[in-house]
């Protein structure tokens, strides 16, 4: 079986002209989400909107991991990472909260840094401070176009 990635490749055209073909997504953003700073506090376990959340320890990171993941595939490493200035985390994570916590969203699993523990010229303090995991949709580990579109 090839690799996610070789399999987005050797597929790109077919999967974007079946994209192409489909109607336009929507997605319905969350209500009621919680804001930068509850986050913050949300400790070793909280939940919201269906997402368990937990900022413990020393970890400069707050995690959310969907309780009953929409994707079935097994994670093969793909993620996506939003950088935004050090000071304009709390704003940004306001702006994607919505997003992230919907259940139209194909993530099951996200964090965001606290910028409160991480040291000042950390990589984490200087980018990357939003991290999207993806899973593939499939049992057999690839994407399909419904799911990318």
């Amino acid at each position: 079986m090839p690799s996610t990635n070789k399999h987005l490749k050797n597929n790109f055209n077919s999967l974007h002209n079946q994209m192409r073909k489909m109607p336009v997504s929507h997605f319905k953003e969350a209500l009621d989400v919680p804001d930068y700073s509850g986050m913050r506090q949300s400790g070793f376990f909280a939940m919201s909107q269906g997402f368990q959340l937990n900022n413990h320890g020393y970890d400069v990171f707050i995690h959310a991991r969907r309780e009953s993941p929409q994707s079935q595939g097994k994670f093969a490493g793909d993620k996506f990472h939003i950088s935004v200035l050090r000071d304009m985390v709390p704003q940004a994570f306001q702006a994607l909260s919505g997003l992230l916590f919907s259940e139209d969203s194909p993530v099951d699993k996200w964090k965001v840094t606290d910028m409160e523990k991480v040291v000042q010229q950390a990589r984490v303090s200087l980018g990357a401070q939003f991290t999207l995991y993806i899973k593939p949709d499939q049992e057999n580990s690839q994407y399909s176009a419904s799911f990318l579109h």
